[in-house]
């Protein structure tokens, strides 16, 4: 083979976006509500890892001060929060400090002292003055005590404000649902739940808007939380009614931790797992068969919830479908891939794997004939026990608009044998992106082979695998998630044509893994089976899709608040012309890419991983004049793990607001996805002319969810 070399179409496309800074106090009102009895007294620290302040927790703090200064101390712990010089405690959040509109924290524990940094808040969710001495105050406020994240202190003097604690959780994942209890000092009509703090959470059975209660009534919502940030976070929620005086008010801290569990990991080079041509044991139609992958071939044998494949089919001597699943589990009504009798083809798979007497398997089952398969690891998702590796050699998810980084079409064919690099600039993100997630097509082969990328950087050792199968005229696209090596200081992988023959190729990004030091990541909850969520030959989801029609469906039978994009499995049914299908989140403007060039009649699979709206729908074009049935199997959702920094948010959920909703942080003042314009579509091979695709005006936010 022979190396060439070869220039992407791509300007930088940024991937940080911060949010922006709220402005101190965030909310206030003139005075409190009215506190009914009996108060209490309070003092709980929840502190992360290697904090100087121990967690700690006492309802007999010791506290001294006057005017609207207080000093809540245990043992060898202080806390102390003052208003400005003449200025008096107000409801709402506000911004930690020394200067006017602000309030002073001071945290000592065994001589350290915690510092007011930038991302301190203070939200006071009640106080009572008798003259100017304070007589009455609760409030939870944020401070920098070093270790992992900010550390949350809950003061109560003579108050009943409610303060709950929801423990360590790992960031991304839910905690179970915890019940909380609000009670009217007297009869009332709740108008709204207000919010404030930066702890995610969803807010379900909300049974309190909207209610009459006598006096001494309550009402209940339930809290499942989901931190975002390493560190303390906190949520505080209290009802109101019409003259939004609040009645009852509940404070919850939780402590996030960072973990691996759904960071992926790719290999440097794809590694063959299983060749039944080797072994001359093609798989049987209706007959499973198991294949050990986790702690076989240099993987680690613990810490894997699930691998990504890419499985080739070598003729067949009968049309049918393969599907890959959990060894143990029964077979899903899904599929993996499609194929007719003779066709030699690959697509890209992510399988959970087996568990318990079966565990790191994965298994196949083909419908009927004889088919010889080949099976190649390209990486592998980690599960919570997966602690052994360095932070840097895992990391999450970021989706974003596709783009199209190469076209040959607008360059020249690529030669047989022929290698070469291509690199990508994501401006200053770039030592951090470890792969590239991204659509291949091979267009107009003049001949039978396959296409292999890798990181292989400068380098003529091309493995023995292939990415993508072609056959000569036939537009082929594969799903592939490539590990990136570095080409001037940019990440790069590498592309060899495996024929003999020329072919055009193009390469579509979808998204990157990083490090796991890129902000509004997302991370893999695979299911434990596949699940199909669209059939248009049954209408499920949508119906057939007409010639240049777009259906919109809905992922909620597998996705939830944090969902932010799908791995899955998107199926063409016999579309009566040659198509282009794209898929990607709704509501959002069309990517002029493709997902998947299925011809006319053909049923073919490949994977996908599309971006979800904030009501978890998504939409699928058909870019043909003709009609198709599409089928969407998913195998995993990712979920959103990290939050971009700490961002404290305020809210209410009004008397005609479901009882469901989601609060937290970063659920005001998100940004709206952006992109750059493409190039206009051709419906017999994809998209032509493709521009570099620039920032937009404002760097795009990633998976806000």
């Amino acid at each position: 083979m022979k190396r060439s070399s070869r220039a992407s179409s791509l300007g930088a496309l940024l991937l940080v976006a911060a949010l922006s800074a709220t402005a101190s106090p965030l909310t206030a009102s003139a005075s409190g509500p009215s506190v009914a009895v009996p108060p209490r007294n309070e003092l709980a620290v929840v502190a992360p890892a290697g904090a100087s302040v121990a967690s700690l927790a006492s309802p007999s703090p010791t506290i001294t001060g006057t005017g609207s200064s207080r000093t809540f101390t245990v043992g060898t712990t202080s806390v102390r929060l003052s208003a400005f010089t003449g200025e008096r405690f107000k409801v709402g959040t506000f911004q930690t400090g020394t200067a006017a509109g602000r309030l002073a924290v001071r945290i000592t524990s065994n001589g350290a002292t915690c510092t007011d940094g930038a991302s301190s808040r203070v939200t006071v969710h009640d106080f009572a003055y008798e003259g100017d001495e304070l007589t009455s105050l609760a409030a939870t406020l944020q401070a920098n005590c070093s270790g992992t994240g900010q550390t949350v202190a809950e003061l109560r003097l003579n108050s009943t404000v409610g303060a709950q604690r929801a423990g360590s959780l790992p960031l991304g994942k839910s905690a179970a649902s915890r019940r909380l209890t609000f009670t009217t000092p007297e009869a009332t009509t709740v108008r709204d739940l207000a919010w404030a703090g930066d702890l995610s959470s969803e807010i379900r059975n909300n049974t309190c808007t909207n209610a009459t209660l006598p006096a001494g009534g309550t009402c209940t919502v339930d809290l499942v939380v989901q931190p975002l940030e390493t560190g303390a976070e906190y949520l505080a929620l209290a009802i109101r009614d019409a003259d939004f005086t609040r009645l009852d008010t509940v404070s919850v801290a939780a402590i996030g931790t960072a973990t691996p569990d759904g960071s992926y990991t790719p290999l440097a080079k794809p590694r063959r797992f299983a060749d039944t041509r080797a072994t001359k044991a093609p798989l049987r139609g209706g007959v499973p068969r198991d294949f050990q992958i986790v702690g076989a071939n240099g993987l680690p044998s613990t810490g894997i919830s699930s691998v990504v494949l890419n499985i080739t089919v070598v003729a067949p001597t009968v049309g049918g479908y393969l599907t890959a699943y959990p060894a143990g589990q029964a077979p899903p009504n899904a599929s993996s891939m499609n194929y007719p009798k003779g066709w030699t083809g690959a697509n890209l798979v992510t399988v959970r794997t087996g568990t318990g007497t079966l565990n790191g398997k994965v298994r196949l089952l083909t419908s009927a004939g004889l088919t010889n398969v080949l099976v190649d690891v390209v990486g592998y998702y980690r599960n919570p026990a997966g602690t052994s590796g360095t932070r840097g050699i895992y990391g999450s998810f970021h989706a974003f608009e596709p783009f199209r980084l190469y076209d040959s079409r607008n360059d020249s064919k690529v030669a047989g044998q022929e290698i070469f690099d291509l690199t990508a600039d994501f401006g200053a993100d770039n030592p951090k992106v470890k792969a590239l997630a991204l659509n291949v097509t091979a267009v107009a082969p003049e001949g039978s082979g396959f296409l292999t990328l890798w990181n292989g950087i400068n380098s003529l050792d091309v493995p023995t695998v292939s990415t993508l199968n072609f056959t000569a005229g036939r537009t082929v696209p594969n799903m592939a998630i490539v590990p990136v090596g570095r080409l001037n200081n940019l990440p790069a992988f590498t592309v060899a044509n495996g024929s003999k023959q020329r072919v055009h190729v193009i390469f579509d990004v979808v998204g990157i893994f990083d490090d796991d030091t890129i902000p509004e990541g997302s991370r893999l909850t695979a299911l434990n089976n596949p699940k199909r969520i669209l059939d248009t030959r049954s209408n499920q989801g949508f119906g057939k899709l007409g010639p240049n029609v777009t259906g919109t469906g809905d992922a909620n039978a597998v996705a939830g608040s944090w969902t932010t994009s799908l791995s899955g499995n998107l199926t063409a049914v016999a579309p009566t012309r040659a198509a282009i299908l794209t898929i990607w989140a709704a509501g959002d403007a069309r990517p002029l890419v493709s997902a998947m060039n299925p011809a006319a009649g053909q049923v073919v699979a490949s994977m996908v991983m599309p971006s979800l709206s904030e009501t978890n729908r998504y939409s699928i074009y058909n870019g043909s004049a003709g009609t198709t049935n599409v089928l969407l199997d998913v195998v995993g959702t990712f979920e959103r793990y990290r939050a971009s920094e700490y961002a404290p948010g305020t809210g209410v959920i009004t008397a005609s607001a479901v009882a469901t909703g989601v609060v937290g942080n970063g659920s005001t003042g998100e940004g709206t996805k952006t992109g750059a314009l493409g190039a206009d579509a051709d419906a017999d091979t994809d998209i032509k002319d493709a521009t570099a695709r620039t920032p937009g005006a404002a760097s795009p936010k990633l998976n806000v969810r």
